[in-house]
Formats: C-alpha cells, sequence, structure tokens
C-alpha cells in the first residue's frame, strides 16, 4: 500500500461515531429492526419454497424462482453501493424496508383475491425480484452504515451481533418455518413477514448515522453521470489498492469453489452418506452452529495486525482441507464434526474480512466497495452452481472428488494469494487504537550540561548537610 493510501485510511476510513459503547442508542434500533424483520423473512423463505414444490411440483420452476430473485441483487448490488455513498443512507435502510413490507402485503392480498394458481405463483416471483431489488440498495447502505454507529474497537464486535441475529433467525426458519406454514398457513406468514418489515422501519426510523454526503446533483442526466462517475471511482478505489484487490480476489475465488459444496449437499446425504432428507437440515444447522461460534470467537479475542494475519489465512486453509476430508468420512458423527470445524473456521474468516474492509475503506466510498464486491462474488456463484452439475454428472456423481476438487481449488487460491506481500500487509492493517502503547513507555529528554553540573553540586551539598546533621 502506498504513503498515499495509507494516509487516505488514517484520516478517512475512521468511524464517525460520536459513541464510546457498542450497544448505543443507534446501534441498538438496528439491531432489534434488523432482527425482527430477519425473523419473519427466515419462516417466509421456508415456507415459500415448500408452497412453490406443493404448487408446481417442478424442480425446473423451482430453479428459475431460484435464479429470477437473485439477478437483481447481483446485477444491481454496484449502483446499490453508489446510492448507499450519494444519499442519506438512513433514508435507504427505513424505504427499503418499507417497500419490502408492502410487497409483502400485496402478495398476501392476491392469496385473498381467490385467483388462478397461476397469478399467484407470478404474485411470487414478482414479490421476490422486488425483494431481492431492495436488498441491492439496502446491503450497501447497511454495511456502509454501521462502522459510524459504534465506535472503530467496537466494529467487529458490531458484525458478529449482526451474525448472531442472521444465524438465529435462520434456525428459527429451519425449525419452526414448515410447521407454522402447516398451522397458519402461507398468506398469514406472508403478511406477518411483511409487518415484521414494517416494524422494522419503524425502529430504524428513530436511528442517526453520521454521513458526509457529496455535493447535489442537477436534474436527471447529472444524476446519471454522477452514479457512472462514482462506480467508476469505487473500481479505481480497488484497483489502485492493491491488497484490497487480491482480498476481492480471494473473496470471489472462495464463493466459486464453495458453491458446488453447498448445491450438491443434499446428493452427499442422500448418496454419500446413506442418510435421510432431515440430515440435510441437521447439517445446515451444523455449519450455522459453527459460523456462529466463529463470529464469536473473533469478537471476544478481537484479532487483528499480525495475528489477524495468521490466522486468517490458517483458518480459510483449515476449511479448504475440511472439504476435501468430507469427501473421505464414513459417518453422520464424523460429518457433523468436520462440517462444524469448518463453520468456524468460515465464521472467524467471514467476520474478518467484513471488518477489516470496513475499518481500512473511507466512509465516503464504503458503499461502493461492498456493493462492487456483492456484484462480482454474486455473479460468479452461477458458474459455481453450473460447474457443481456438470462436474456431478461428469464424475459419475463421485461427490468425493468433486468436493477434492472444491477444496483444492480454495487450497490453492490461498496459497497463491498468500504469496502476495500486499495482501499480507492488507490483511495486517490495524487501526491507530490498535496500534496503541503496548503497556511499557518512556521519554528521552535532551539535558544540557550546565542542568547536570548543578543538580550534581545540589546532591552533594544536600548529602553533605545530611552527614553533619548525623555527626
Amino acid at each position: 500500500m502506498s504513503q498515499n493510501q495509507t494516509a487516505i485510511l488514517k484520516d478517512e476510513a475512521r468511524s464517525l461515531s460520536t459513541s464510546n459503547k457498542l450497544f448505543n442508542r443507534n446501534y441498538l434500533m438496528l439491531f432489534q429492526g434488523q432482527f425482527v424483520s430477519r425473523l419473519g423473512n427466515s419462516v417466509y423463505n421456508i415456507a415459500i419454497m415448500i408452497w412453490l414444490k406443493e404448487m408446481t411440483d417442478s424442480g425446473t420452476i423451482m430453479g428459475i424462482f431460484g435464479a429470477v430473485t437473485a439477478l437483481p441483487m447481483i446485477l444491481m448490488s454496484a449502483l446499490g453501493g453508489a446510492v448507499a455513498d450519494r444519499f442519506p443512507r438512513k433514508a435507504i435502510i427505513v424505504g427499503t424496508d418499507i417497500i419490502s413490507g408492502l410487497a409483502m402485503l400485496v402478495l398476501a392480498a392476491t392469496f385473498y383475491l381467490d385467483m388462478p394458481p397461476l397469478y399467484s405463483i407470478a404474485g411470487v416471483f414478482i414479490a421476490g425480484m422486488t425483494m431481492s431489488t431492495m436488498r441491492a440498495f439496502f446491503a450497501p447502505a447497511i454495511n456502509a452504515a454501521i462502522p459510524d454507529l459504534v465506535p472503530e474497537k467496537r466494529i467487529a464486535g458490531a458484525n458478529s451481533m449482526g451474525k448472531f441475529s442472521e444465524k438465529i433467525s435462520q434456525f428459527f426458519g429451519y425449525f419452526f418455518g414448515s410447521q407454522l406454514l402447516m398451522i397458519l398457513g402461507l398468506p398469514v406468514l406472508v403478511i406477518a413477514n411483511g409487518i415484521s418489515y414494517l416494524l422494522s422501519a419503524l425502529s430504524e426510523s428513530f436511528i442517526k448515522i453520521p454521513q458526509r454526503l457529496p455535493e447535489k446533483a442537477r436534474g436527471f442526466a447529472a444524476y446519471l453521470k454522477a452514479f457512472k462517475s462514482d462506480i467508476g471511482e469505487g473500481l479505481r478505489y480497488i484497483g489502485q489498492n492493491r491488497g484490497l484487490k487480491k482480498l476481492l480476489y480471494l473473496s470471489i475465488a472462495t464463493a466459486f469453489f464453495s458453491t458446488p459444496i453447498i448445491i450438491l449437499l443434499i446428493f452427499y446425504v442422500r448418496d454419500f452418506l446413506k442418510l435421510g432428507d432431515q440430515w440435510y437440515g441437521y447439517l445446515l444447522i451444523d455449519f450455522g452452529l459453527g459460523a456462529l461460534a466463529g463470529t464469536v470467537l473473533y469478537s471476544i479475542f478481537n484479532v487483528h495486525g499480525a495475528g489477524r494475519k495468521i490466522l486468517l489465512i490458517l483458518f480459510l486453509m483449515f476449511e479448504a482441507i475440511g472439504y476435501i476430508l468430507l469427501g473421505r468420512v464414513s459417518t453422520a458423527e464424523q460429518a457433523m464434526g468436520l462440517i462444524f470445524i469448518g463453520g468456524v473456521m468460515n465464521g472467524f474468516s467471514t467476520i474478518s474480512i467484513f471488518t477489516l474492509m470496513q475499518i481500512t475503506t473511507p466512509s465516503k466510498i464504503r458503499g461502493r466497495v461492498f456493493g462492487t464486491l456483492t456484484t462480482l462474488s454474486g455473479a460468479i456463484a452461477p458458474l459455481g452452481m453450473a460447474l457443481g452439475g456438470f462436474m456431478y454428472d461428469f464424475f459419475d456423481k463421485d461427490i468425493s472428488v468433486i468436493y477434492s476438487i472444491a477444496g483444492g481449488g480454495i487450497m490453492v487460491t490461498v496459497i497463491l494469494i498468500s504469496l502476495s506481500s500486499d495482501f499480507r500487509r492488507f490483511i495486517s492493517y490495524q487501526t491507530p487504537e490498535q496500534r496503541g502503547h503496548t503497556g511499557f513507555s518512556y521519554t528521552i529528554k535532551k539535558v544540557h550540561k550546565d542542568q547536570i553540573l548543578e543538580q550534581k553540586q545540589r546532591f552533594i551539598e544536600e548529602q553533605f548537610k545530611k552527614t553533619r546533621s548525623q555527626l
């Protein structure tokens, strides 16, 4: 990293928060709002997939639904990042939650209008695309805002708490989604999800997010030009910061190679371990618990500097080795153990990278950096899915070979990128507070010769007086 880039980090990548606590009023209102909407959304996601399967009984429809609802977020996250850096982030966060909530309530209304099933399915697709579009603007705004809501030393803790609420809500959906669907029905769950988004928006409306906004553009054409310039500025920032660029390459590569492992997990359970479908859910929960433990460990030990560098590289390597070993185990207990450890490694690495990007990126450009990362890593995921399906057929459904290739790909990527001194220097970054005092310090004072002689003479006189008094 150049001296100019280092100066930028020191001057601009500091938290704008004036609080010295993690759970200050602003962060608490954001946390509780997100937690409520995540609970509603986790149940909805499970319920809607079950409903679609029952209505269509088509794997093709399910696949198209997944792709269609993912594309808006992938394609628009870079624009969402530019918007998050140009407009008030609070307005974006509150506004996208309101629109998401209203989309859910409109979808619920279609179920009560006694429409043909095709119309209801179309409504689910439209609502899914709307929600995905809102996430493309919501996620960069949240990621850019969190470092300015809490003190710099608490950013890792804030990210860990966010992951905690995300995992807890996912577990809630895994355990209760299907049961609530049978008891209450889909329309009620859709209404509950819509209300959860509106309650989240209400909580977030009380937040104050400090932000340095650029000069306003005048007219629609001027805004289009400004957005184009903003996105270009974000890409240039990543390109000029060689350490950040290497980290981005690493994130994209790991997303690419890990996607086949996730996509083929159900086949791993059925065909390789010879277990029932319920074990698919058990393994997902097991990985989630491990990831949760990894985020908590990172928050407790507040790893930074050389410690972060060593542990991040080691944990990424261990995660890759774990994927390779998954194809070598023979029992459910062994698979559970490896997946839990892999979750710990993944949770620690994810929070480490996430926090590092937040503390090293200036607030005014943070939204664009996270939006670009989401677009690039999200765009590579479908290729990973396609590769996983192709390899499954090409290697005659031999999961062990596919998992070995995927784990080996991650390992080779980590080794190659770790050879870069720019990358190692970047992931060793410390904030000024983290570089603080070691507990031992001293100051060398410059003393003139006359002062030394004067002090020496004074000492001799004091000793002479003490001697006389004793006599």
